[in-house]
This record gives structure tokens, C-alpha cells and sequence, in this order.
């Protein structure tokens, strides 16, 4: 990573903490008044009903088929789960398995759903990369596809809502997902963050430590919609799959080679150094992490 050490930019990537979004008094203002626990209240009903009204249509077109619900280890799939579980409607959990989740996701789930089910992908990341012949980039998401958006049947739960970003506000809270062949409900589309987090309190879940960090999104490492420093956020905080990346460029240089491809790039730190900072100067996605069943 000597290549890496060399440039001031990271040396000097400060990691600034802001409060916990839910914890800090001025962030439950809101729902400690009676007019904001009113809110809340109809905002829980709302999901609930949500979730009974589309399981129980489900059920008419699949039989007893308990709803999938998509768990990424997040504070928004947390209160899914929990609504779900409210509604008394049968559910299984599911974890799509990336390979490189923070392991503070992982170890998250394992201690406090310990029922979530693992669904493992046809390829990992490394044959992801071979395959397409490419690192994943902002405008190529194929990882998305094949690592988030494939599982599921019936009737799919998750929780996406509008305020997490422009493009999420165009979903539908119901949809028919023609290319998996599944219906896909988000039933706290209509959200706040403030309203997750009070609900995570009020209910007195825990959540993954990494929010404690500051980390606002939790996905995989080194996406690269969170943009140069993101990635480089990535580096500094996991440098084990940091170095599974690099060794991926390589083998991935190594087969371009092969394939007598006559490229300016001689050294995987240039692929590297292209990957990582080409976007330097641009605008991250707003979304900051691949969603679940966002096909």
C-alpha cells in the first residue's frame, strides 16, 4: 500500500463523528412531545396494516407462504422486521450474504437474529469481477444485481424509503418486480430518519455498532457509490478486504494480460489508483450503498 502512503489526501481523511441520529435529545424532540408519540403511533398503524393488507393478498396468489423479509443488518430493515413481527403475519428473515459486509454487520445479526436465514450467491465478488472482466463502478453495478437483488418470492418486505435519497423517492410502496417474478412491499417508504430511530428506542432494539462510528449507511465495503472517500474510508477501516480488492485487481490485470489486451496500465496499483480516485473530484451517489431488490 506504499503507493497509498504517499499521498497527503488520506493521511489527512479526517473521521468526524456526528451524533447518534436517535439518541441525542434534540433527534427525539419530536417523539417525546404527545403530538409527535400521536404521529408516530398512526405511522406504526399505517406499516402495520400495510404489511396485513398485501400478506393477506400474497397468501390468495402463493397459499400459506410465509412473507420474505430482506434483513441487511440496518436500522431500516431492523424496523421492518419488527413491524413485520407486530402485524402477527408469518415471515422468514433473509441476509443475502456479499462476502464483504464490515464484519460489525455480521456478528450483529448473528448475536441479535440469530434466525435470519444466510442466502448465499452463485458468485462471490472475486468471480464477479473475472466474469464481467471488470471492478465494479458507479455506472456498472453489476454486484448489485448479483449479490442483493436476485432472492426472494412471494411477497418481498424491505425497507426502502423516499427520504434516503432523489432516486429512492421514485418508488412505489407496492410493486410487481417483473424481472424476479416477485411482489416487493416497502412499508415505512414514507419514513423520516428520526422516525426510524425513535422507533428503534421505543421498541428498545439495539443496533449495529458502526452507527455509533458515525457510518450513517452500512453496506458493503469499498462500494463504489460512496465515492473517493468512501472508498478510502473502506481502506482505513477494514484493511483485510481492502487488501481482498487489491488482490482481486491483480488477478484481474493478470487475466487481461492473458487475453492479449494492450493496455496503458503495466501494474495493478494503476488499476488500483484509477479505481479508487478516478471519481475523486465528482459528486458520490447519493444513495451511498446498493439497495436491497432495487432491480
Amino acid at each position: 500500500w506504499g503507493f497509498f502512503r504517499r499521498r497527503g489526501d488520506i493521511d489527512g481523511y479526517q473521521h468526524n463523528r456526528p451524533a447518534i441520529r436517535g439518541t441525542h435529545p434534540a433527534h427525539r424532540q419530536a417523539g417525546e412531545t404527545d403530538e409527535g408519540k400521536a404521529m408516530m403511533e398512526d405511522r406504526v398503524a399505517t406499516a402495520i396494516q400495510r404489511v396485513r393488507f398485501h400478506a393477506q393478498s400474497s397468501r390468495n396468489l402463493f397459499g400459506d407462504m410465509p412473507v420474505w423479509v430482506a434483513f441487511s443488518g440496518g436500522k431500516d430493515s431492523q424496523v421492518v422486521e419488527r413491524i413485520v413481527k407486530l402485524s402477527g403475519v408469518p415471515y422468514r428473515l433473509h441476509y443475502n450474504v456479499t462476502g464483504i459486509d464490515p464484519p460489525e454487520v455480521m456478528k450483529f445479526i448473528r448475536e441479535y437474529y440469530p434466525e435470519c436465514q444466510w442466502d448465499k450467491p452463485e458468485k462471490y465478488m472475486r468471480s464477479l469481477i473475472l466474469y464481467h472482466h471488470m471492478l465494479p463502478t458507479q455506472k456498472a453495478r453489476y454486484c448489485c444485481q448479483a449479490l442483493k437483488e436476485g432472492n426472494g418470492e412471494g411477497l418481498v418486505i424491505t425497507g426502502v424509503r423516499w427520504a434516503e435519497s432523489a432516486k429512492r423517492k421514485t418508488r412505489a410502496m407496492f410493486r410487481y418486480c417483473q424481472k424476479n417474478l416477485y411482489y416487493i412491499l416497502n412499508p415505512i417508504i414514507d419514513w423520516s430518519e428520526d422516525d426510524v430511530w425513535n422507533f428503534l428506542e421505543s421498541e428498545g432494539l439495539s443496533h449495529c455498532s458502526l452507527y455509533d462510528e458515525g457510518f450513517k449507511r452500512i453496506g458493503c465495503v469499498m462500494c463504489p457509490l460512496s465515492g473517493t472517500a468512501g472508498m478510502i474510508r473502506g481502506i482505513q477501516r477494514w484493511p483485510k478486504i481492502a487488501n481482498a480488492w487489491y488482490r482481486w485487481t491483480e488477478e484481474l490485470l493478470a487475466h487481461w494480460h492473458e487475453e492479449g489486451n494492450h493496455l496503458d496500465w503495466i501494474h495493478a496499483s494503476q488499476v488500483w489508483d484509477w479505481w479508487v480516485w478516478r471519481e475523486k473530484y465528482t459528486r458520490a451517489d447519493e444513495d451511498t450503498q446498493c439497495g436491497l431488490y432495487d432491480g
